[in-house]
């Protein structure tokens, strides 16, 4: 009798999801590593708050990277995650990058908000600031479609967003899947820590990715030619 056993399928699955998480996350953490050095050691000031806001750039392409290298391994059960993200980041983080400046535009206002740097006494900040926040929450839900788009398809760059907005409308329980998975990842950042959000973001990402799949089939089925 052979002394090896197969893996339960509990065991498979365990293994199929904290493969991806641990290893993107590697390579997260390895991209954001002057991010994650400017919230440590930076003290409150404008200059962390610009600083910070900058290295927020590489996140988009980051994200569009991790969601298409796990999207293919949970497909494929193909290991080498952490070369296939840098191969993806080298020849679409331009793309991506383009698509992830709407929102990385929203952060400045909103981090320096938190930050505490700007006059919590102005009367235009009740009002601008929850209208900002709003904003910024629906362009994250957006933007999850988009990377996830991205990450699979090519397309001009106001389809992504057109695609995300039918995508949705198509899949009300990807939406809300997305939305709660971007609210907890909104929960993170803003009520505990945006270093705690940056090293669990692949444990967010990777579900996302599984969930959305009802979205990319709408999209293949509708605006790809077979």
């Amino acid at each position: 009798m052979s002394k090896h056993q197969s893996k339960t399928p509990l065991a498979q699955n365990i293994v199929n999801w904290l493969y991806p998480i641990t290893i993107l996350g590697l390579f997260t953490i390895t991209i954001e590593a002057p991010l994650l050095a400017a919230l440590l050691f930076l003290k409150i000031s404008w200059l962390k708050v610009i600083l910070v806001w900058l290295f927020l750039l590489p996140v988009g392409p980051v994200a569009t990277a991790v969601i298409a290298v796990a999207g293919h391994f949970l497909h494929t059960q193909t290991p080498g995650l952490y070369v296939d993200a840098w191969r993806f980041l080298r020849q679409n983080g331009s793309e991506a990058l383009r698509l992830w400046l709407p929102t990385w535009l929203f952060c400045l206002p909103l981090w320096a908000y938190s930050q505490g740097v700007l006059d919590e006494r102005a009367p235009w900040l009740y009002v601008l600031i929850p209208l900002l926040f709003v904003i910024a929450l629906v362009l994250l839900l957006l933007q999850t479609a988009v990377w996830m788009i991205n990450a699979n398809f090519t397309f001009q760059y106001r389809d992504y967003w057109r695609l995300a907005i039918g995508g949705f409308a198509a899949n009300k329980l990807t939406l809300f899947a997305n939305l709660l998975l971007v609210f907890i990842g909104f929960a993170i950042g803003a009520w505990f820590s945006p270093l705690l959000l940056i090293v669990l973001s692949t444990c967010l990402f990777v579900p996302m990715v599984a969930l959305d799949q009802p979205l990319l089939a709408w999209v293949k089925a509708n605006f790809i030619k077979p």
